[in-house]
């Protein structure tokens, strides 16, 4: 129902009570899940956590703004548009696509007259503004993985030229090696610098 929906929002990954990874940045909807650049960043550190016991997601689609003041904020939003249903009060506060996803999620109809919206309805609709929760079922296959992590151990190659230290005249660049850093271009710099380090070595 949301697929292309994008947002700017604080995303933080749990096991229990462990958070395991939390960015802000932009977060996309998608017909399979959730990506965009926030997402992708934490993937490297929530992949590692999947086993006995289920990781959640936690999405603040208001991170700059408080509970309080977005309570504020919502209330006078029903208190203006009493007559009209709950769906057509919120929009213009949450993307259209998202409100009816977050009112069936707070159990509150989404045809109901804004003017009937009780506080803990009201409370039920901030709640999963502010922490809408997810479980994280899977990561997405290696095929579309944009960075891959794992490789040649770095203490088994001088860091200078990039050679092996157990094969002589073997030089090593990019992802083979065990590197592997957020998203954001910084994936690409350590392909282009160890390629060119790899290269100038190889060459002498």
């Amino acid at each position: 129902e949301v697929q292309g929906v994008k947002v700017e929002a604080k995303v933080w990954g749990t096991k229990g009570e462990k958070i395991i990874s939390q960015k802000q940045g932009d977060l996309l909807f998608t017909h399979f899940g959730l990506s965009g650049p926030s997402i992708m960043s934490m993937a490297r550190k929530i992949a590692p956590e999947f086993g006995d016991s289920k990781v959640e997601l936690h999405i603040d689609l208001f991170p700059e703004i408080e509970k309080n003041e977005l309570d504020g904020s919502v209330s006078k939003s029903l208190e203006l548009n009493g007559k009209k249903a709950i769906k057509n009060a919120l929009v213009g506060v949450l993307p259209q696509r998202l409100i009816e996803v977050i009112l069936t999620l707070s159990s509150v109809n989404i045809d109901k007259k804004s003017a009937e919206i009780g506080k803990v309805e009201r409370g039920n609709i901030l709640s999963n503004m502010k922490d809408l929760t997810l479980t994280v079922s899977g990561l997405r296959p290696l095929k579309e993985a944009q960075v891959t992590a794992g490789g040649i151990e770095t203490n088994e190659i001088n860091a200078q030229t990039l050679e092996s230290k157990i094969v002589k005249d073997l030089y090593f660049a990019g992802e083979i090696i065990d590197v592997d850093g957020d998203s954001g271009g910084f994936n690409l710099q350590w392909a282009w610098s160890s390629g060119y380090v790899a290269g100038k070595n190889v060459s002498m």
